[in-house]
């Protein structure tokens, strides 16, 4: 370790090094926030190990929001009745899943699920989610990419409001959460996985950040939090498909381009 002689720092410059020194130490981390944008309970398995990995730096605040209460994902293992009932079960998994992630606590805006598709209602969540980012004030947001992961017209319209937003100016960096290109499985049968997943060419994934083994426990353990949605057997399934594509690399694209970057507060 590197010492400094006092001997060689002239008596005049010796108290204000001493105060700097102080200074520094009592300098506070520069504090970032990260707000993911997502449209039901459990899509923040898309990108569950960056939430996780940036939940766990010091000065990170990560916030997720959740469109819908997913009221209307009934899965016949859970014998869950649409409506209340499993709008109440999957808020508590939301809840769980935000807790092992290591984020705050879930935002959940109580849209139709499955009913985005309406001129009032995308107009209605374009003016929540505008509240909830001047409100909270995020550096960065993450949300699903025009595809929507695979396909679904929830997860589009989400990420067509968030653009929306963005375009409008006066708001941070946009990245949508992708899926690289050669990453992908030749054959999806192979993990017995039926969405049809859309991914991304390489050359557009301009950040991307790693995470460690930590980080991708606490999205398997985020995971299993999401019961009625899932079975252990298809929750393995996720598991290895996130092993095999991402390859320890969360990969993303920020909407409007730019440098190559390993850190979306860059």
């Amino acid at each position: 370790m590197n010492t400094v002689d006092d001997s060689c720092v002239p008596e005049r410059y010796a108290l204000t090094f001493d105060i700097d020194l102080f200074a520094l130490a009592l300098s506070p981390v520069q504090a970032h926030t990260l707000l993911a944008v997502f449209a039901h309970p459990d899509d923040e398995t898309m990108a569950g190990p960056l939430l996780a990995y940036y939940a766990r730096q010091n000065g990170v605040e990560v916030h997720i929001v959740m469109v819908t209460n997913g009221e209307q994902g009934v899965m016949p293992h859970a014998n869950i009745p649409p409506g209340e009932p499993l709008a109440a079960a999957r808020t508590k998994e939301a809840e769980c899943a935000c807790r092992k992630l290591g984020a705050r606590p879930p935002i959940l805006l109580g849209m139709p699920d499955g009913g985005l598709n309406n001129t009032p209602v995308l107009a209605d969540l374009a003016a929540k989610l505008d509240k909830v980012i001047k409100d909270i004030h995020p550096d960065a947001i993450v949300t699903w990419g025009p595809e929507g992961g695979y396909g679904y017209p929830d997860h589009r319209l989400v990420s067509a409001i968030v653009t929306q937003l963005a375009q409008q100016g006066a708001h941070p960096a946009l990245y949508y959460a992708a899926l690289p290109k050669s990453g992908m499985p030749e054959s999806m049968a192979e993990l017995r996985f039926p969405a049809p997943f859309a991914p991304t060419a390489d050359e557009y994934l301009n950040a991307r950040v790693r995470y460690s083994a930590k980080d991708e426990a606490s999205a398997r353990e985020a995971l299993t939090c999401h019961q009625s949605q899932f079975t252990p057997a298809s929750m393995e399934r996720i598991n290895a498909l996130t092993e095999k594509i991402n390859r320890g690399t969360a990969y993303l694209r920020s909407w409007s381009g730019g440098k190559a970057r390993t850190d979306l507060f860059e």
